[in-house]
């Protein structure tokens, strides 16, 4: 695989990881949304919570014991993907270092702003 290929995949790869990371901070704005709209009455008569935006009715219960599960194991996802998409990042600065010297300022400026390329 030629260097341009494995930056061609970064870039692609770069997006996804973007957008699951954007994706999964909506999710804790919106649960946050949604537990500051908890009331002390609402806790009191166990009434079902009224999701913002989207005005359903969900149980109380239901939502506190499943929420934290939920976040923890997308967070874990998050993190595995991030993880998967450094050592992809590494393995281009390994290549790239290759190089020889005139080649890598470009290939490195071609790259972006990732944290993980600033030995790059």
């Amino acid at each position: 695989m030629s260097l341009e290929e494995r930056l061609d995949a970064l870039r692609v790869e770069a997006g996804e990881v973007r957008n699951f990371t954007i994706a999964f901070l909506a999710l804790l704005l919106y649960t946050c949304l949604i537990v500051a709209s908890t009331t002390h009455e609402h806790i009191l008569r166990m009434a079902p919570l009224k999701l913002p935006l989207f005005e359903v009715d969900i149980p109380l219960v239901g939502f506190y014991r499943a929420m934290p599960i939920l976040v923890f194991f997308l967070h874990l996802y998050i993190l595995v993907q991030h993880y998967l998409f450094s050592r992809q990042v590494f393995a281009f600065a390994a290549a790239v270092r290759r190089r020889p010297p005139h080649e890598q300022g470009q290939l490195c400026a071609n790259l972006g702003h990732l944290p993980f390329c600033m030995g790059c």
